[in-house]
């Protein structure tokens, strides 16, 4: 009777599937976390790659006649994305530095307090289309006004793609009127 198969720890399969970013070496979704040794109790980083079906037969050490990429050949290729994928992570966060750096006290301010009237704006929107009773919906609607004064296109953006959507459900003169105010 034969050991049964341990799972690859968690980190060690979250690490694996990061540094592929989820593909084979071939581009292709990745599906299959593959041992390179054969050796299913080895599951040290360096022996492991995130590879598509197709060459996870490919690259099985004991199925076929042919064996058509050695571990060498598996382990060069995997390490080749590593290395394109950790380029494209640094170049990303080189970007993103750059940005940081140009960003005042006074625009991060203004972002945060848009995000957050856009969360407020988001729960309202939702509170409004899960209310039945149109009375209800209407003082929901009303709540908008307090946003009606902050200028930022963001948020106003949010604000008209909702009540467009209000607006193509409107029954009542109430809410039309409403609509109309904001």
């Amino acid at each position: 009777m034969s050991k049964p198969r341990p799972s690859i720890p968690r980190k060690i399969e979250d690490e694996v599937m990061f540094k592929s970013k989820h593909k084979c070496y071939c581009g292709k979704r990745g599906e299959e976390i593959h041992h390179i040794d054969g050796n299913k109790f080895n599951n040290d980083i360096d022996n492991l790659v995130l590879i598509c079906h197709y060459h996870h037969d490919d690259a099985s050490v004991k199925n076929g006649l042919i064996k058509r990429l050695n571990p060498r050949q598996i382990k060069q290729r995997r390490d080749e994305l590593y290395l394109q994928n950790e380029k494209k992570n640094r170049l990303a966060l080189k970007h993103y530095s750059k940005t940081l750096k140009s960003i005042t006290d006074d625009n991060l301010f203004k972002a945060s307090l848009d995000a957050s009237i856009i969360v407020e704006i988001l729960k309202i929107k939702g509170a409004f289309f899960d209310e039945k009773d149109w009375n209800e919906r209407y003082k929901i609607l009303q709540k908008l006004h307090i946003y009606s004064d902050h200028i930022s296109i963001r948020v106003s953006y949010e604000i008209i793609q909702f009540l467009s959507m209000v607006a193509d459900i409107t029954v009542t003169s109430d809410i039309a009127c409403s609509i109309a105010f904001i």
